[in-house]
Formats: structure tokens, sequence, C-alpha cells
């Protein structure tokens, strides 16, 4: 990687420093819980304007997460291609989940079973997308990086739990799953804000490569 590649990657990582530490402040686990309190609030027949401002904090955490996606696609898209457009692709797909389904509460004044169950889904997903990235990388340290794939791993056997009856994510044991995701998601972000990522060399790039994107095989 020549001089002026490194200076741009790195100048890169520097300007997702504090948006993407924010922004993962304010995607986590209990923001992701909006939509449960839509729900809750929906139950006990509040007024329209009452579940409006319940569904709109619903959208605001919505464009959080999806502008995650945004931020973080320059910093890992060297380690990875697909990889970082599949982890981009995924949390757009979370954003527009919460805002489908609270579109559909706001208009309907009804739940949708199990709604957040989709979002918990997209979110592992991306999670553990964006965790191997870290961890392959070496942007933050191993050990946080393998934080965040056995807390979006524990978060997916919660979803799978749930959905066979076993668990409820949002109640008793079952919020254990949802502990060390959350955990992840508390300290990465500070991370960000006070030391930003290491400055990390791009992986080798295959013989014949022109792209100048690293591949997404182990080796690549």
């Amino acid at each position: 990687m020549c001089a002026a590649q490194r200076r741009n990657r790195y100048a890169a990582e520097e300007d997702c420093r504090p948006g993407g530490a924010a922004l993962h402040l304010v995607d986590g686990h209990l923001c992701r819980r909006q939509l449960p309190r839509a729900s809750l609030l929906l139950r006990r027949g509040p007024s329209s304007g009452t579940l409006f401002v319940g569904v709109l904090l619903e959208w605001y955490t919505a464009l959080a997460v999806a502008a995650i996606g945004v931020a973080l696609f320059p910093v890992l898209e060297p380690h990875g291609k697909y990889l970082s457009a599949g982890y981009l692709i995924l949390k757009a797909m979370e954003g527009m989940a919460i805002i489908a389904l609270g579109t559909y509460i706001l208009t309907s004044r009804s739940q949708f079973e199990n709604y957040d169950l989709l979002v918990y889904i997209l979110s592992g997903a991306g999670g553990l997308v964006l965790s191997y990235l870290l961890l392959r990388s070496g942007l933050v340290a191993k050990w946080l990086s393998l934080l965040g794939v056995a807390g979006y791993a524990a978060l997916l056997a919660g979803v799978v739990a749930e959905a066979l009856g076993a668990i409820d994510l949002d109640s008793g044991a079952g919020a254990v799953f949802l502990v060390p995701g959350g955990l992840f998601e508390l300290l990465f972000p500070l991370l960000l804000i006070f030391r930003g990522f290491r400055p990390v060399e791009q992986r080798a790039r295959p013989q014949g490569n022109r792209s100048g994107v690293a591949s997404d095989s182990p080796g690549g």
C-alpha cells in the first residue's frame, strides 16, 4: 500500500471515530428496546400523540442504525470488501425493519407478534460480521473483538430460544443473552471516543489484484 493510500485510509478511520462512536452509543440493545416500549404504550391505550412520540424514537434509532453501517464502511472495507458491504446492507435492513415495524404500529394501532426478533436477527448477524472484521483486521484489541463475536452469537442463540418458546429475551433469564452484546456495544464506542482505531496495515493483496481492495478470504 502506497503512502497516499495509507494516509487516506487513516484519515477515514479518524473521521469515523467521533461519528461512529456516537452512533454506536445510540444503537445499543437498550435503544432497540424502543420497539417493545411502543408496543407497551399500545397495550395501555395511549393517545395518538404519545404513540407517535414513541414511534418517532424508533425512527430516530433506525436512522442511527443505518448510519453506523455508512460510517464504518470505509474503515472496514480494506479488510474485506464483500463482508463490509454485507455489514452495510444488514445495518440498512435493520434500520428499514425498525421503520417499517414502527409505521405498522402507528398506522394499524395493533401489535406485530415477535417483531423484535426480526430486529434482533439482523442486529446479531450484522454484529457478527463487524466483530469478525475487527478481529481479522486488528483495528481494536483482540479481547474486544472476541467479546463482540460471543455477544452477538449469544443474541442469535437467544432469538432461537425465544422462537422455540424456551425464554423471553425481554425479561427474566432471557435477558442474560443480551448482556455480552450489550457490554460490547458499550465498550466499543467508548474505545473509539477515547482511543480510536489502531493504525494497522492493510492486508497484503494477492498478486494480480488490481482493484486495490483486500479479498474476503482468511489469507487476503
